[in-house]
C-alpha cells in the first residue's frame, strides 16, 4: 500500500493540479472542528470527542410519550418513565460540549434547546427518542459567554446568560439561529420564563428583573422587584411571578402592573430555594439540601408548605405532572416521588448518574474512568468521536475512586478511604471485585509493576501491596514520607513519589517489604502528580507549573526545567516529546519537553470544566473533567515534521517549496487506484478550515496546486488520511 503524507499549510484553496479543482467547501470528518463551531479557545489542539456524563442540574419532561429527559454534566439521558416505578434509558446519545444547566421543550416540534454553559445552546430534534439528531447550535456574542437557562416562545430562544444578562436569538431555523439583541442585567442571570411581551429574570442578587420584548431586537426594562435572597429559579402565571429565592424560600410576587411589582406572599422551606415548578395551585421546589418541597399556592397571599421529603443528593430542579415529581440531584441523578400524599411523599424509582471525574487509563481502545462515588466507568473509545459506556462497577461496591491503574486483566483501583480495590476487567462489561486491602488512610494514587501495587495514602505516606493473588491482595510494606503522599509513578526499582509539600521523593522498592528513601527534590510548592519518561520525572505542583527533574541518578535528582504559567495544576501524562498538564482553571495543556530543560507550550484547549486527571497516548489526550466527564482531544503537532528543503519525497506526496514564497503550494501526490486520500487543514489553534477527499484518481502521480490567497498567510497544518494512514507536516507561508 503507498502511504500519503500530509503537509501542513498556511494559506489555501485548491486551484489547479494536472487537473484544476474547484475550491473546496468545509467538510466535517467525525467531530473535527472548523472555523464557527469551534466554542472554546485552543492551539494546535482539537476537539476530537467526548463520553460527557457527570452531576445533574436540569430536567424536562415530554407529557405526551412520558419521556424525561435529564441533563448529566453535559451529556442527557432519555428515560421512559411510563412505568413510573422501572424507568428505562432509551437513549445516551446527546453529547454536547458544555455543562447542561437548562432545558427548554417544545413537544410540538420534539425540539429540545439544552443551556450549555460556556458551551452555548445547543437544538436536537428528538421526534425518535432512541436516535435524537442534533440540527443547530447558537455561540452568544463576543463569545465566552455562559448560558445558564433558557426559554423558548414561538420562534424566539432566551437565554440567562449569567453575567451578560438576557440574551435573544431568532430559531425560526433551528439549524442557524440568528442573534437579535442583548439586555444587560446587573446581576448574574440563572433562569428565564416569558409571558406575553414580558421576560422574567432571576437575576441572583439582582433578584428579579421585568424586561419588555415586544420589540425583540430593542429589549427594555420595564420592573424589578428586590427579594431579600437570591432569585435562582422563576415561573410565571397569570398575573404572577414565582421565585425560588434560595435562602428566603418561595415568593410570588404580583406583576399585573409590570412597571410596578409588588410582593403577594412568601414562605420558608427546609432548605434552600434553587428551582422549582408550577402545576396548578402547587409549585414543587428544589431545595438544595437534599429534599424537595411542595407548596400551596391557591390562596397566593398565604402559600402554604404541604410537605417535603428527602431525596440522595442535591436538588436542584424539580418537573410534575399528575401524582409524580421528577426531581434531578447533584450527584444522584434522576428521584421520581409519589406526591398524591404531599405530607407522606414516597420515592418511586431512581435513575443513578455518574458524578464527579477524577482520573482516567487508557490501555488499548478502553478508557477506566475513576469517577469517585459513581465508581469505576468503563468506556470505550475504538471510535473517539463518540465514545460509548460498556460496564461498570456498582458504586455500592466502591468507596471513593480517585484514581486507576489497568495491568489486563485487572484494574488496581485507589479508592479512597476504602484503599485498595483490585477489579477483574476481564469481561468490560461485567467488571467485578476479585480483592480489596484498607490503607491507613484514603488512597489517593496507584501504581503498579509486576505483582506489586504502590499506593499513595496521604500522611501515611506510601504502601506496598503483593497483588500476586488479586482475591488476597496482602500490604508487603509503608512508609511514611516527608510530606503527603498524593501521587507515584514506578520506574523499577524506584518509586517516585509526589510528596506534596516535599516535592518529590524517591524510594528504592528493590525489596518491596522494605522499602528506603534514596533521594529527594523539593519542589516551590505542594507536589500533586508524577509522571516518569525516560530519565525525567514530571511533577505537576499545584501553584507553580511543570517541574522537570533529572532522575539519571536517583539518589540525587536535580530539576533541570520548569513551565510555569498561571493556574493550579492537578495531574500531568507524558507521551513521546509531549507533556499533558491538567489545569483546575479548565485548561489542557500540551507542553514541548523535547528539550527537558527549557519546556515552552505547544498547545492549550479550554474545556467545560475544570480538568482533575489526563492520560495521553500518540495522538490523544484523555482529560478526566470534574463535572463533564471524559474529553478527548487531539494534539495537531504529533506527526508533523517541518522541512527546510525544497523538495521532500515521502512515500508518495512530493511538497514542492518550504516555506512558500510564491501564491501556491505545489503538490506532487501519488496514487494507488484504490483508496481515495483526503487532505484535511487546520490553523494553528486546532480548528478545522476545509478537508477535501480526492476522489476516483487514477494510478500515479497527480499534480496539485493550493492557492495562499484566499486565506491569511501563517501557519497551517495539512493532514492526509489514506485507509489507516495519517501524516501531519507543518508549513509557512510568507508570501
Amino acid at each position: 500500500m503507498v502511504r500519503f503524507h500530509v503537509v501542513s499549510i498556511a494559506c489555501l484553496a485548491v486551484v489547479a493540479a494536472v487537473m484544476v479543482f474547484a475550491q473546496p467547501q468545509p467538510e466535517m470528518i467525525g467531530q473535527a472542528e472548523n472555523p464557527g463551531t469551534v466554542l472554546f479557545d485552543s492551539l494546535n489542539t482539537t476537539f476530537v470527542g467526548n463520553w460527557p456524563f457527570g452531576p445533574s442540574y436540569a430536567l424536562t419532561y415530554d407529557a405526551a410519550r412520558d419521556l424525561v429527559v435529564y441533563g448529566s454534566g453535559g451529556g442527557v439521558y432519555v428515560i421512559d418513565v411510563s412505568d413510573s416505578a422501572a424507568p428505562v434509558v432509551v437513549s445516551d446519545d446527546i453529547h454536547t460540549r458544555g455543562l447542561i444547566t437548562g432545558f427548554s421543550y417544545q413537544s410540538s416540534g420534539s425540539l429540545l434547546y439544552i443551556a450549555c454553559g460556556l458551551g452555548g445552546v445547543e437544538i436536537w430534534n428528538l421526534t425518535s427518542e432512541t436516535s435524537p439528531v442534533k440540527l443547530g447550535y447558537f455561540d452568544p456574542p463576543p463569545g465566552g459567554v455562559t448560558c445558564h437557562g433558557l426559554a423558548v416562545s414561538d420562534t424566539l430562544l432566551y437565554i440567562a446568560a449569567q453575567s451578560v444578562g438576557l440574551i435573544i436569538a431568532d430559531v425560526q431555523d433551528p439549524a442557524n439561529p440568528v442573534y437579535l439583541a442583548t439586555h444587560d442585567t446587573p446581576g448574574s442571570a440563572r433562569n428565564v420564563v416569558v409571558q406575553d411581551t414580558f421576560a422574567y429574570v432571576a437575576d441572583n442578587d439582582a433578584h428579579l428583573r421585568i424586561i419588555n420584548v415586544a420589540d425583540p431586537t430593542n429589549p427594555s426594562l420595564t420592573g424589578f422587584f428586590h427579594t431579600p435572597g437570591n432569585a435562582y429559579d422563576v415561573a410565571v402565571a397569570d398575573s404572577f411571578v414565582y421565585v425560588a429565592d434560595y435562602d428566603s424560600g418561595l415568593y410570588i410576587i404580583d406583576v399585573s402592573d409590570p412597571a410596578s411589582p409588588t410582593e403577594v406572599g412568601h414562605t420558608a422551606i427546609p432548605g434552600r430555594a434553587y428551582g422549582l415548578y408550577l402545576l396548578g395551585s402547587r409549585v414543587y421546589i428544589a431545595d438544595y439540601l437534599q429534599s424537595m418541597a411542595v407548596v400551596d399556592v391557591f390562596d397566593p397571599m398565604f402559600p402554604q408548605v404541604l410537605g417535603s421529603a428527602v431525596v440522595p443528593g442535591l436538588c436542584v430542579d424539580v418537573h410534575a405532572r399528575d401524582s409524580l415529581a421528577y426531581v434531578a440531584t447533584y450527584q444522584g441523578g434522576l428521584c421520581i416521588l409519589d406526591v398524591s400524599q404531599p405530607d407522606s411523599i414516597e420515592q418511586i424509582a431512581a435513575h443513578q448518574t455518574p458524578t464527579l471525574a477524577y482520573n482516567v487509563f487508557v490501555l488499548d481502545s478502553t478508557a477506566y474512568f475513576a469517577h469517585g462515588v459513581s465508581g469505576l466507568r468503563i468506556i470505550d473509545i475504538s471510535s473517539s468521536s463518540h465514545p460509548v459506556e460498556i460496564g461498570y462497577l456498582d458504586p455500592i461496591e466502591l468507596h471513593h475512586t480517585h484514581n486507576v491503574c489497568v495491568v489486563a486483566p485487572y484494574a488496581y483501583v485507589a479508592d479512597g478511604q476504602a484503599g485498595l480495590r483490585v477489579v477483574d476487567v476481564s469481561v468490560p462489561s461485567s467488571p467485578a471485585t476479585a480483592g480489596s486491602l484498607v490503607t491507613p488512610e484514603a488512597a489517593n494514587d496507584v501504581s503498579v509493576s509486576d505483582s506489586f501495587a504502590y499506593l499513595a495514602v496521604w500522611d501515611s505516606g506510601v504502601v506496598v501491596v503483593d497483588v500476586s493473588d488479586p482475591s488476597n491482595p496482602q500490604e508487603l510494606s509503608s512508609m511514611v514520607t516527608p510530606g503527603f503522599a498524593t501521587g507515584v509513578a514506578i520506574q523499577y526499582p524506584y518509586l517516585y513519589v509526589a510528596d506534596g509539600d516535599s516535592g518529590l521523593c524517591v524510594l528504592d522498592v528493590s525489596v518491596p517489604s522494605s522499602p528506603s528513601q534514596v533521594g529527594s527534590c523539593l519542589t516551590p510548592d505542594t507536589a500533586m502528580a508524577v509522571c516518569v519518561a525516560g530519565s525525567y520525572a514530571y511533577v505537576a505542583c499545584q501553584d507553580s507549573g511543570l517541574h522537570i527533574v533529572d532522575i539519571s541518578t536517583p539518589a540525587d535528582p536535580r530539576e533541570v526545567g520548569v513551565y510555569d504559567p498561571s493556574g493550579v495544576f492537578r495531574d500531568v501524562h507524558v507521551s513521546g516529546s509531549y507533556a499533558y498538564v491538567a489545569n483546575e482553571r479548565s485548561l489542557l495543556v500540551v507542553v514541548d519537553v523535547s528539550d527537558p530543560t527549557n519546556p515552552q507550550q505547544a498547545g492549550y484547549y479550554a474545556l467545560p470544566t475544570l480538568a482533575y486527571g489526563v492520560f495521553a497516548d500518540g495522538l490523544y489526550a484523555y482529560v478526566a473533567t470534574f463535572r463533564c466527564g471524559l474529553q478527548i482531544y487531539r494534539n495537531l503537532l504529533v506527526g508533523v515534521e517541518e522541512f527546510r528543503e525544497t523538495t521532500i519525497n515521502r512515500s508518495g506526496l512530493r511538497l514542492l517549496g518550504n516555506p512558500v514564497l510564491g501564491d501556491y503550494i505545489e503538490l506532487l501526490l501519488l496514487a494507488t487506484g484504490r483508496e481515495d486520500p483526503t487532505i484535511s487543514v487546520y490553523n494553528a489553534a486546532g480548528q478545522q478550515v476545509w478537508s477535501l477527499t480526492f476522489t476516483g484518481r487514477a494510478q500515479g502521480e497527480h499534480k496539485v496546486r493550493l492557492s495562499t490567497e484566499a486565506l491569511p498567510c501563517g501557519v497551517y497544518f495539512l493532514r492526509l488520511d489514506v485507509g489507516t494512514q495519517t501524516k501531519s507536516v507543518k508549513v509557512s507561508v510568507l508570501k
